[in-house]
């Protein structure tokens, strides 16, 4: 036998917390572009890992492609790259 009474949550509450959740996921949000806008010297030297990082979880889950294509293209001041996933 189940004696649990189950008490509905106030919709007063219910509110507050979806305004909570909204602004904890602003505040990380835009904490996160600032990130981006002014990046750190470690986020400097590792862009092009995470890059690669990227590509290689693109196929992880792809049952024909075996292999990632990366070109990488350098042209003062602005980088270029393109990622195919090959068989």
């Amino acid at each position: 036998m189940d004696n649990k009474t189950h008490i509905e949550q106030p919709v007063v509450i219910s509110g507050v917390l979806d305004e909570l959740l909204d602004n904890m996921y602003i505040n990380n949000v835009d904490k996160r572009l600032r990130e981006l806008d002014q990046p750190s010297e470690n986020d400097c030297k590792r862009w092009i890992w995470e890059l690669i990082q990227n590509a290689k979880d693109s196929i992880l889950e792809d049952n024909v492609k075996k292999f990632v294509d990366i070109k990488l293209i350098v042209c003062n001041p602005v980088k270029l790259t393109t990622q195919s996933g090959l068989n």
